[in-house]
């Protein structure tokens, strides 16, 4: 059963007041391939888990369009604002299509590759906004690139995958973005509560620990997971030892 949109986030509040999480679940998609639920799992747990760190959470569900990401990053923009931390999560259909990785919103209607631009919201403006924001350190995690829900475009045109963001060109320093799995390939949405990749990095996430490590050994734990088949990968220019 596809859960219901939800159209005002969900702030939760925490005790520290610099460090500040975007997070977005897509799931209850009204065209193509239906997600089972798992990417609103995952936002919910890890929304639950960075708030426990100290990270004050803005939470969205099956944001429906691309103005509705646009609206609900404006909101954070204002709130997130100089931040020692600012942290993005996307679980939900990605793909890259023309040399652009897309977040795909639930109620996009992509009947020919032309119309990603004008239904589905691009990676590059995730960083647009961080940039504005400019906070000390920025995180994005991309838990997409499942299975293309688009079959009808041609053989295999956007199962790549996304494509690996140039550090050079987001022009934010000490940023690091990991994604579910390596440029070129899909990720799984898992067969528990959780997609693959959200339920390594649940494991891992702990107070105490260097995000860094936490990556890696997200990184080994979804290999493990996937008998090596699906591999997260990382670009990072993060220069100072980032403690969760």
């Amino acid at each position: 059963m596809t859960a219901a949109s939800t159209t005002q986030p969900v702030l939760i509040p925490s005790i520290s007041k610099k460090r500040y999480a975007f997070i977005v679940g897509n799931s209850g998609y009204s065209e193509g391939l239906a997600l089972g639920g798992r990417p609103l799992n995952d936002a919910r747990d890890i929304a639950e888990r960075l708030q426990s760190l100290g990270f004050t959470v803005t939470r969205h569900e099956d944001l429906a369009d691309k103005q509705s990401f646009e609206k609900a990053f404006q909101q954070f923009n204002r709130q997130a604002k100089g931040a020692d931390a600012a942290l993005f999560f996307y679980a939900g259909h990605g793909i890259e299509v023309a040399g652009e990785n897309y977040m795909i919103p639930t109620g996009a209607k992509l009947e020919q590759k032309d119309d990603v631009r004008y239904e589905a919201f691009p990676v590059s403006r995730v960083l647009d906004e961080f940039r504005e924001l400019g906070a000390k350190n920025s995180i994005v995690l991309l838990d997409a690139c499942r299975e293309n829900p688009f079959r009808s475009w041609s053989r295999g045109e956007v199962d790549r995958g996304f494509k690996t963001i140039d550090l050079a060109q987001a022009r934010i320093d000490n940023l690091f973005i990991g994604y579910a799995t390596a440029p070129g390939s899909v990720a799984r949405n898992g067969v528990g509560r959780n997609g693959t990749f959200t339920t390594a990095l649940l494991k891992y996430l702990r107070k105490g620990e260097r995000f860094d490590d936490i990556f890696q050994d997200t990184t080994n734990e979804v290999l493990t997971l996937t008998g090596n088949a699906q591999r997260p990968f990382q670009t990072s220019s993060l220069r100072t030892k980032l403690i969760f």
